[in-house]
């Protein structure tokens, strides 16, 4: 290729990537050093993952009353640990001397603490756990009706609240596993105990658990995407340095991504996912956008243009279309700013910044990597693989063929198809999986499920009762003790015993919290099911509808209802309340990018339609098989709870419409592009269809590939997340490219192309160069 290229570039892509083609070495270069910059970024800088996540509603109000009136530490981290035994109850002294024996080797666990005092080091021993709660510990008249055992008296638990917050505890929890590990129980507790005797499980011990698992997962997930992506573009090229070069954009752009969002979390904390999203999208669209116009690349080379021409040309075409691709997605995933919540909108940003790395490495480096390679971007062809196709034949030209052959039955068949599939989300029952959902290989669930077995799971995740006397209020004020013991008594009324196993309530383990200023009192009141569960939101709204106002009725205190199924109620009708305003924002701004694009309403209302098909058949797989555990439990390694995750369906939605929009966009460009070279509608909806189905097949491989290992991961949420987005990609690739697209722009005809007298004033953008 000439340094001075002499053919006009004529669109913008085109003259950016023609000035890049010429300045080849200095655009390399600046890549590479801006790469080299990012790792260093990376490596001084710690970026800042502390989001301060404040729930919705009034689990928010409560939150932040205990935040102000507690401190932050407030939160206390709790082990629960469990003493089981098939002969021996609590009442017979082996089983005590076992239970007590335990707790005061945990009384006396420290950590060394070093600091510094002057020129003076100072080493002090601190205490790993602050309190400790056993059956033992109740007056012997009490014990007879102790909380902490269960009915035949065999299993009772212990409550172990540890120092410091949850990351210090999730730092100090090894020691406190380990020596529940080696303890050796009385001699005649361990005749005839299991190995399941003493079981140990809480919120630092599986923190730690789940967080090593999903961070083993992610490496998993990483060293098998390269390979097999890797592949997929070997056979899409059938050569390998073409197949490295997508793989070296979408890496500059994840490395310079990564650097940019820690530079950002200094002014903006980022959540900790945010890492997956980056490479999960950097994949996705880096590899797809080189895809794109590097096909092009190398047919206008076999139709026998020059190297200049053909650069120039891929540009003004299939590099025009990812940019508009590329302004759709950032708009489509600059929706999770309108959810109101941190998380969403940190992991939006990051989404954000990745695909506009991206875009601007394929409109620069990809360039001037093809500029250097030239026809060189075919050397080590791989056997049969390497031969010369014709654009717009094989396998999809054949199907293509038979679909505008006969476009009312295959339109009507598909459409029919991806609306039954669809149907299951009118069942759609969000919220947050709770302990049941946890994989197995996390051991502190163990110990959580034989807790639920013979007490209840709300022990774990109680319903917190804020009572607010004011800030100059006295909540030991006997009126509003008085209305605190009808609580109390309204709630033992309805909490589980044998003669009552549904009830909404468990037993009342846990002494109420006050803060120094005698102002507020926390009750902690355990749930009878799993905070996901349907019965622990009925017990939150029974709480928060009836049992407080009618205890608090003559009482000046102020009363609110927090803790994880209170958080999960409010968080779903946040999601719910806003969905509208985000769906609204997303399909608004793409149907203007649309029609801005390619001067049509219809081509614009149909590409936000097909959209909706894809998103609609990925609600309603997820809900047949996370949901409703049809088929797909034992493949996927996981339970299914009833439940699909609360932040899933808008994030998805955000996610999916955004990569679909890549396909749309580059579909109907070709198709522009030959109606703008002469073709009729008919002729163009075939030649672009025909020339960008193995494009798009190939894209969207890679994307599957990927979305689906996130699938088999030992994250519920995660694989919910994992396997909506591969299967609306799948479906969006095939059965909407290959069969409702192109029939449905048959039967429209020039329709196709109508566009508003009113609206005529709008640019006109060629797609062709």
């Amino acid at each position: 290729m000439t340094d001075a290229p002499s053919t006009e570039a004529h669109s913008f892509t085109a003259r950016i990537s023609m000035w890049s083609a010429r300045h080849r070495r200095l655009v390399v270069l600046a890549w590479f050093v801006l790469v080299i910059l990012a790792f260093g970024t990376c490596s001084v800088i710690e970026v800042d993952t502390d989001v301060v996540q404040t729930a919705p509603g009034e689990t928010g109000k409560a939150d932040k009353l205990i935040r102000d009136r507690f401190g932050e530490d407030e939160d206390i981290p709790t082990e629960f640990i469990v003493f089981s035994h098939p002969t021996l109850t609590v009442d017979d002294a082996a089983y005590e001397e076992t239970v007590t024996g335990l707790v005061d080797v945990l009384r006396g666990i420290v950590v060394e603490e070093t600091s510094t005092a002057g020129n003076t080091t100072v080493v002090s021993d601190t205490r790993v756990v602050a309190e400790i709660s056993s059956h033992y510990d109740l007056p012997p008249a009490s014990q007879a009706q102790s909380p902490f055992t269960s009915e035949d008296r065999h299993v009772t638990f212990v409550i172990v609240e540890l120092e410091g917050d949850i990351d210090e505890a999730v730092d100090s929890i090894d020691l406190v596993l380990d020596a529940v590990a080696e303890y050796e129980p009385a001699a005649a507790f361990q005749q005839g105990a299991g190995d399941d005797a003493i079981l140990i499980g809480g919120s630092a011990s599986l923190t730690k658990q789940l967080t090593e698992m999903i961070e083993e997962d992610f490496g998993s997930a990483l060293f098998l995407n390269l390979p097999i992506t890797f592949i997929i573009l070997i056979l899409a090229f059938g050569a390998v340095l073409a197949a490295i070069v997508p793989l070296i954009l979408a890496f500059s752009a994840v490395f310079i991504a990564v650097a940019i969002l820690t530079i950002i979390s200094q002014f903006f904390a980022i959540d900790e996912s945010y890492e997956q999203i980056v490479l999960l999208m950097g994949l996705a669209t880096g590899i797809d956008y080189a895809l794109f116009v590097i096909t092009r690349f190398r047919n206008e080379r076999r139709a026998g243009r020059s190297k200049d021409d053909a650069l120039r040309v891929a540009s003004g075409t299939s590099g025009k279309a990812v940019v508009f691709a590329g302004a759709t997605t950032v708009f489509a995933v600059g929706g999770m700013f309108l959810v109101g919540d941190n998380v969403f909108s940190s992991l939006g940003l990051a989404a954000i910044v990745i695909v506009l790395v991206a875009v601007v490495s394929a409109m620069t480096l990809l360039p001037a990597l093809i500029a250097f390679l030239g026809d060189n971007i075919d050397r080590l062809g791989v056997p049969f693989l390497s031969r010369d196709r014709e654009e717009g034949t094989g396998v999809w030209a054949f199907i293509i063929d038979r679909v505008l052959q006969r476009p009312v039955i295959f339109a009507t068949v598909a459409v029919i198809a991806l609306l039954a599939v669809t149907a299951p989300i009118l069942t759609l029952n969000l919220g947050f999986n709770g302990v049941r959902s946890f994989h197995d290989d996390a051991e502190g669930k163990k110990a959580l499920i034989t807790l639920e077995e013979n007490f209840t799971l709300g022990l774990v995740l109680p319903a917190l009762v804020v009572i607010d006397a004011g800030e100059k209020g006295n909540v030991f004020a006997p009126e509003i003790q008085a209305a605190v013991q009808e609580l109390v008594t309204l709630v033992e009324q309805e909490s589980v015993s044998l003669s009552n196993p549904d009830a909404f309530f468990g037993p009342l383990a846990q002494e109420p919290a006050f803060n120094d200023s005698g102002d507020t009192e926390i009750g902690f009141i355990p749930l009878n099911a799993d905070a996901g569960e349907d019965r622990a939101i009925d017990a939150v709204n029974h709480l928060r509808d009836d049992l407080i106002p009618a205890a608090f009725e003559d009482s000046s205190a102020d009363v609110l209802v927090s803790g994880a199924a209170a958080g999960n109620i409010d968080f779903r009708n946040n999601i719910i309340s806003r969905s509208p305003f985000v769906f609204a924002f997303v399909l608004g701004l793409a149907f203007i990018i649309l029609l801005l694009v390619f001067r049509s309403v219809v081509i614009a209302a149909s590409a936000i339609i097909l959209n909706l098909l894809s998103v609609g058949f990925a609600y309603g797989l997820l809900v047949l098989v996370f949901q409703e555990g049809f088929l797909l439990e034992g493949v996927l390694d996981f339970e299914a709870t009833g439940i699909i995750e609360s932040w899933l369906p808008l994030f998805l939605f955000t996610i999916i419409f955004g990569l679909s929009i890549d396909y749309e966009m580059f579909v109907m460009s070709r198709i522009k592009e030959q109606y703008e070279l002469g073709a009729s509608t008919d002729e163009a909806i075939s030649r672009g269809m025909k020339a960008t189905a193995s494009v798009i097949t190939n894209a969207a491989a890679i994307m599957v590939t990927v979305a689906l290992i996130f699938a088999f991961m030992r994250n519920v949420g995660i694989q919910q997340f994992g396997f909506g987005l591969a299967v609306a990609v799948l479906i969006d690739a095939t059965v909407i490219r290959a069969f409702v697209l192109p029939t449905t722009m048959k039967l429209l005809g020039e329709w196709n192309w109508y566009l508003p007298s009113w609206l005529e004033w709008l640019p006109e953008i060629k797609m062709g160069e």
